[in-house]
């Protein structure tokens, strides 16, 4: 949302990634304190949606640190992750799904903040 729209507070982040790299993010942050709870994915949307959940505790923090990785898999993630672009962001360099793609995840889950933010993806040019 930040890149396409306007920046928005949340309680995680999500990832978009192949199924190939999912053990190698897990493993890379792992020294960052982020840890696999579940040891099987979560399946949403029909299945459509593989997620790996990431948490990290922060001592004296009240919030659990979230990270979501979600599988790039034939369907609606894959056609989203065709959709990727650079873009800046506080003067560094990032990989973003396009605001098609961003647009086409959150119909996935239809929340009524997903509705708002595709509004509003939709307003912008």
């Amino acid at each position: 949302m930040s890149i396409h729209a306007r920046p928005r507070a949340t309680v995680d982040v999500d990832l978009l990634a192949p199924p190939t790299a999912i053990a190698s993010i897990a493993g890379a942050l792992a020294p960052h304190g982020f840890t696999r709870r579940e040891p099987t994915p979560t399946r949403l949307a029909g299945g459509d949606v593989v997620m790996h959940r990431l948490t990290k505790i922060v001592p004296g923090d009240p919030e659990v640190l979230m990270l979501d990785v979600i599988e790039a898999r034939p369907g609606p993630t894959e056609r989203a992750w065709g959709t990727r672009m650079d873009a800046a962001w506080e003067g560094h360099a990032v990989t973003v799904v396009s605001r098609a793609g961003l647009i086409e995840l959150k119909r996935l889950r239809g929340s009524a903040q997903d509705m708002a933010d595709i509004a509003l993806l939709e307003e912008q040019p």
